[in-house]
């Protein structure tokens, strides 16, 4: 029962892997115990049912790799929208403060052709740094829109193949637990959940890139 259900946490990882948001920490959190737990059933469980668990688990981890590097680029293009977002909105605070300063100036009545000078040309600058840090990172949302729903796409995509290879290692830890009922039914049923989910996301994949 322990082993069905760590397979089951870290299953559901992966189509939470399409949500940038989530850190590696909480990916960590998990699926942390996993392994050990596997582990332990090579001590109790058949030879057959340890074979398909370890052919399960090798298809889980070796996909789970995959589109662990798949995000690590959508990250980084996050990331630099993020640093982009930061600049905007610091130059734009430094724009607003020296606004201030030759409001003040103006109110004071102080006519200091240097200093409005210098203070104009600080402006500039950072109107600059606004100007240039939202092109840059416009083109950053651009290339990360396409790729997001793509990646979204290759999550379900890999989760429900995973799913569909489930029956050999699901039937042999029913056999463990001395449930020899209809497989079929199992089987159909899940290909009928996968196929429901498969057209459910492919319906919302669909509407995103209109």
């Amino acid at each position: 029962m322990n082993v069905a259900s760590s397979f089951a946490d870290v299953l559901g990882v992966i189509p939470r892997l399409m949500n940038l948001e989530m850190s590696e920490k909480d990916i960590n959190k998990n699926i942390e115990g996993h392994s050990g737990i596997v582990a332990k059933s090579y001590l109790v469980a058949k030879e057959e049912s340890v074979a398909d668990i370890l052919n399960y688990s090798a298809e889980i981890a070796e996909s789970l790799l995959i589109l662990m590097k798949e995000r690590a680029i959508l990250l980084d293009h996050k990331k630099a929208i993020e640093i982009y977002q930061s600049t905007i909105a610091t130059a734009n605070a430094e724009k607003n403060r020296i606004l201030l300063m030759m409001k003040e100036f103006n109110f004071q009545g102080r006519k200091d052709p240097n200093t409005f000078d210098y203070l104009s040309k600080s402006y500039e600058t950072q109107e600059n740094i606004v100007v240039s840090s939202t092109t840059a990172m416009e083109k950053q949302k651009a290339i990360l829109g396409p790729l997001n729903i793509n990646y979204a796409r290759q999550c379900i995509k890999e989760h429900g193949r995973l799913l569909s290879l489930l029956p050999p290692m699901t039937i042999a830890l029913r056999k463990e637990l001395d449930n020899d009922g209809d497989s079929d039914v199992f089987v159909t049923a899940l290909n009928n959940n996968i196929s429901r989910m498969n057209k459910a996301f492919g319906g919302l994949f669909n509407e995103a890139e209109a």
